[in-house]
């Protein structure tokens, strides 16, 4: 069946009735959260939560979730598929046909054009729901983020409130962790002012992104001026190579991720922070000329230039150039 929101919200007030199965999808992630976070809340049950790509590979975990119960035994397990992709159409047709009341499932893919054979297979279906998700509404955005401050114990003015909706309106999941950052940063204020989100949405233009820009677009002199000014600005060259280790390994982990299949704007936010959308936008195109492997090399480049600065007990500034500028060159 094909749903729009209307029919959700409907569905969601008396969930006894109607379809076991959700599709949700989205061109842009971040569109699911809203959908997705009111339908975990309204069905009942614990939930399970896989990735697609773990089911294909064996399918018996879509076959054997319903046996999945709470600690007291009573309720059967709900299950969320994360990252569906057409090849689960085939696998998804086949247990729509030999089950008939299981516990809820609810699916989560990238936008499904209308040639999509998942998509397809679940508007054909009646025991399936598929739902297109857009853009939240205003003040959906203004909700949450009414909830997100009222659970970081902060407050916010108006003009900060408006900034912050339209902020983060394609991408509320990051909300929370960026409103606890703030937090931190204004301590013992708890107040948010407009200032505060500007210099939130602006910090692409910070000396720390431009560190970033100029490594991933292997920009040696735009990289190398730029560490000789920390150095004339006194910055610990010890620090700033954990800085550069640091922004190597976690482009490490989000490469190692997309490469499992996951698309690249799904993989920044499995990021533990997760990697700002807006910010992944402006750095997609120079990380594209980087592998995984190459990564991994200049990682442990730098990570020898610490150790053998920690060892030798003096770290000479050469050895912070020559390491950061060399990374720049690792070949896979």
């Amino acid at each position: 069946m094909k749903w729009g929101t209307q029919d959700l919200e409907k569905f969601l007030k008396t969930p006894g009735s109607g379809p076991f199965c959700l599709l949700f999808y989205s061109e842009n992630p971040g569109h699911l959260y809203f959908p997705l976070t009111k339908t975990k809340a309204a069905l009942p049950g614990p939930w399970v939560k896989k990735n697609a790509s773990d089911i294909l590979k064996n399918p018996a975990l879509l076959w054997d979730f319903f046996q999945t119960k709470d600690m007291f035994q009573t309720q059967k397990a709900n299950l969320l598929i994360e990252d569906t992709k057409d090849s689960m159409a085939d696998l998804l047709a086949e247990f729509l046909e030999k089950v008939t009341t299981p516990a809820y499932i609810v699916l989560t893919a990238e936008y499904l054009g209308p040639k999509s054979k998942l998509r397809a297979t679940a508007e054909k279906s009646p025991k399936v729901a598929s739902i297109a998700c857009f853009a939240p509404k205003q003040n959906a955005v203004q909700d949450h983020i009414a909830r997100a401050l009222q659970e970081s114990l902060m407050t916010a003015d108006p003009q900060a409130t408006r900034a912050l909706c339209s902020l983060f309106a394609d991408h509320p999941q990051l909300l929370p962790h960026e409103i606890e950052q703030l937090r931190a940063y204004l301590y013992p204020s708890t107040k948010i002012e407009l200032a505060h989100v500007q210099d939130l949405s602006s910090s692409l233009d910070s000396a720390e992104n431009n560190a970033i820009q100029f490594f991933l677009q292997r920009d040696r002199k735009a990289l190398g001026e730029f560490l000789l000014k920390l150095l004339k600005d006194q910055e610990n060259p010890i620090s700033m190579m954990k800085f550069f280790e640091t922004i190597v390994l976690r482009f490490h982990q989000l490469l190692i991720l997309k490469e499992t299949g996951l698309p690249l704007a799904q993989a920044a936010l499995k990021l533990k922070p997760p990697i700002p959308a807006f910010q992944l936008t402006q750095l997609q195109s120079a990380l594209n000329t980087w592998t995984a492997e190459q990564l991994q090399d200049a990682f442990q480049l730098l990570l020898s230039a610490e150790k053998k600065a920690k060892t030798d007990g003096a770290f000479q500034e050469k050895w912070l150039l020559r390491a950061i500028l060399g990374a720049l060159r690792r070949k896979a």
